[in-house]
């Protein structure tokens, strides 16, 4: 399972960490045993703040959610930066300098806790700056001038994200001028619950669109258990959720497919084939929207002939060097892809998963005007 591999790979960085910070601090630190188990604890927060939750069952407030996922953060950055201080130690080594970090090593480290705070102020920093990412794509079919969808994904909504960043994101929304909206997954971060109790439908009922706003499942719904409950909530809050379903715009001759998530293939054991969602409506543009931009996917929506698939999933990224992992993964990780007459768009996301923070990507809403 995930939670396990998860623990081991922290508990691993954990002890690489550990034994580089006591090496540096540890005349100022003093007990091994303490620091080894208040790290520890440090390192592991995530980890024991989701026991408290799933095994528990007990809630929390949510400074405790945002502080452990911030930690994820912290802590990624800090391993980098302590690899980097190796690399530059094996240089020494090999340059017969060694002593000049061995007599240094209170200096080096606190430089790397400074480097670590000054590369997570700036990933808050970026994650919190979205930026608007603009595509114009030409089609093959009889649709009015330019078509004008505005989409965001992931935006991972959880007990502690921003509501002031959401205000602001329905408000550039809207300055936008869309004539469709489209919540392409991951709109929740597993629990449908704080979606309720913060009233985000209040919110996303200010979203101003010309034909409507819609919305996919994405991983992290089916995560939480509760999809049913979810495509009540959204239907709801008028946001249709669109799972393994096709709607028509008759004024702009567009057929829009919602599909369920990839993950259904694990917890349903299917997902309805594009072909079939798609039906005769060839002669409309066709624009998909699909969470998890998997390369198997890509086949299909561009053998059923989709002009437009909008994803996003990937986050780019999110955190360095995840970035170039993603990029090895998926064959369009982040931005526009064409191949033919089938065009897909990646988002790399409005919200984040774990710390609010971006070093490998940015934050962005995609405006995407199709025209004929």
């Amino acid at each position: 399972m995930f939670i396990y591999k998860f623990i081991a790979v922290t508990l691993l960085l954990c002890a690489y960490t550990g034994i580089h910070l006591y090496a540096a601090f540890g005349r100022v630190i003093g007990s091994r045993i303490a620091f080894a188990i208040l790290f520890t604890l440090f390192a592991e927060s995530y980890v024991i703040v989701q026991f408290f939750r799933r095994s528990l069952e007990i809630d929390l407030p949510a400074f405790f959610y945002w502080f452990s996922s911030a930690v994820i953060g912290f802590m990624s950055i800090l391993v980098m930066v302590i690899v980097i201080f190796d690399i530059a130690l094996i240089i020494m080594l090999i340059c017969k300098r060694a002593s000049i970090i061995a007599n240094s090593r209170l200096k080096i480290g606190v430089l790397a806790i400074l480097a670590t705070f000054v590369i997570f102020i700036y990933g808050h920093i970026n994650s919190v700056t979205p930026r608007v990412t603009s595509y114009s794509i030409e089609i093959n079919k009889q649709i009015p001038d330019n078509i004008r969808i505005v989409a965001v994904s992931d935006l991972h909504i959880a007990s502690y994200t921003s509501l002031n960043a959401l205000h602001k994101m329905v408000e550039r929304i809207n300055a936008l001028s869309p004539d469709i909206v489209v919540m392409v997954g991951d709109i929740i971060d597993g629990e449908l619950q704080p979606f309720i109790d913060r009233d985000i439908k209040g919110i996303f009922s200010k979203i101003e669109s010309r034909y409507g706003v819609y919305s996919v499942l994405g991983n992290h719904e089916y995560h939480g258990g509760q999809v049913d409950s979810v495509k009540t909530a959204f239907d709801d809050a008028k946001i249709p959720l669109l799972r393994d379903e096709a709607i028509y715009i008759e004024p702009l001759n567009l057929t829009l497919v919602g599909r369920d998530d990839y993950r259904a293939l694990r917890y349903r054991g299917s997902r309805a084939p594009l072909s079939k969602l798609i039906g005769g409506a060839t002669d409309s543009a066709i624009v998909v929207l699909d969470h998890q931009p998997q390369n198997v996917i890509l086949e299909e929506a561009s053998a059923s002939g989709a002009d437009l698939q909008l994803s996003g999933h990937t986050h780019n990224g999110q955190l360095f060097p995840f970035n170039f992992v993603v990029d090895r993964i998926y064959k369009n990780a982040w931005g526009l892809m064409t191949e033919g007459a089938y065009n897909l768009i990646v988002s790399c996301g409005f919200g984040t998963w774990g710390p609010s923070m971006r070093t490998g990507s940015y934050s962005e809403i995609v405006v995407v005007d199709i025209n004929g």
